[in-house]
């Protein structure tokens, strides 16, 4: 159950706080979807009779570290690297629910298409879709330690679930990590129209009396 509230609470910050710690949050989400990606790769093209659990876990652990890496030292991949990640996670997650019978190839494909559309996507408008990637991707943790605290769940719980039922339960899920990360994309959208956040210049005007003192006496050291 601390799972739980760990999810819950990393999940706001990287839903809220996405634009105002920028590294920290590029590590948090690219540690969520390294690791999420991996997990559901196994699940989908690997026979539940032949999975590795230990062997799983380690391609989630290494996933996880090698795209939070990713994230944090080369900022900007970041939102093509989790862009791609998130949007082939998600494809391959509804056509699975969706279309049990379609062929794995197939589906393999048409996740990797629409991932690499995406990933192009967020790459040309970096800060933007940084800032939906956190909102989105922290609504998502969110709402999965949110549900779990609530139901009294595990997350291993809600994936059985999630595999048993269907849309049946991954509606109210996403339902719910759309609201959540919609107040964080216009809570990090206010703070992105700043001057000064998208990596421009401010103005001298912009700057507070206390900032131009530090300036002048910055000028004249």
């Amino acid at each position: 159950m601390v799972l739980n509230y760990v999810l819950l609470l990393a999940g706001l910050a990287l839903c809220l706080g996405g634009i105002y710690f920028k590294k920290v949050c590029a590590g948090l989400m690219g540690f969520m979807w390294g690791a999420l990606t991996p997990l559901l790769a196994v699940l989908v093209f690997v026979r539940h009779s032949r999975i590795s659990y230990g062997w799983t876990l380690a391609g989630m652990l290494l996933g996880a570290v090698v795209i939070a890496a990713v994230s944090v030292f080369f900022e900007k991949l970041a939102p093509a690297v989790n862009g791609f990640l998130s949007a082939a996670f998600i494809t391959l997650l509804l056509l699975t629910l969706r279309t049990g019978r379609m062929a794995q190839g197939i589906m393999l494909i048409i996740a990797l298409a629409v991932g690499l559309l995406i990933a192009a996507a967020a790459f040309k408008l970096r800060d933007y879709a940084f800032v939906i990637l956190t909102a989105l991707s922290g609504g998502l943790l969110a709402a999965l330690g949110g549900r779990g605290v609530i139901m009294w769940e595990t997350l291993t719980d809600i994936i059985k679930e999630i595999y048993r039922y269907g849309q049946d339960e991954l509606r109210p899920l996403l339902t719910m990590a759309l609201i959540v990360g919609v107040v964080g994309l216009i809570v990090q959208l206010y703070r992105l129209k700043e001057p000064g956040e998208l990596g421009e210049k401010r103005p001298l005007a912009a700057f507070s009396g206390a900032e131009k003192n530090t300036l002048s006496l910055a000028g004249q050291i």
